[in-house]
């Protein structure tokens, strides 16, 4: 049996995740970086799937969990922020 191993890839990226209400929350109907979001992690993780297939783990025994490292507007503070996955929503990080 082999070791736990991560490997993690990341890029910067600068882009409005939710737009929030005058009331408050986001408008879960607004995710203006939803289009290429997805598509970016997915290239990510792929990456690190094939890191981690290249180091000789099975690819059936690989866990992705995909994060964002996520500031409000006009902080310097990141909040790392994990993909919920038992959501519908499209603001599925802004509820974990």
């Amino acid at each position: 049996s082999m070791a736990d191993a991560v490997a993690e890839e990341q890029e910067p990226a600068k882009e409005v995740y939710g737009v929030s209400k005058a009331s408050g929350g986001f408008d879960e109907e607004q995710d203006p970086s939803a289009a290429t979001r997805e598509d970016r992690l997915e290239h990510l993780a792929e990456k690190a799937r094939a890191s981690l297939v290249k180091q000789g783990y099975p690819e059936d025994s690989i866990v992705i969990e995909k994060y964002l490292n996520m500031r409000y507007e006009g902080t310097d503070n990141a909040i790392m922020i994990l993909e919920c996955k038992d959501s519908d929503s499209p603001l599925s990080y802004a509820r974990t």
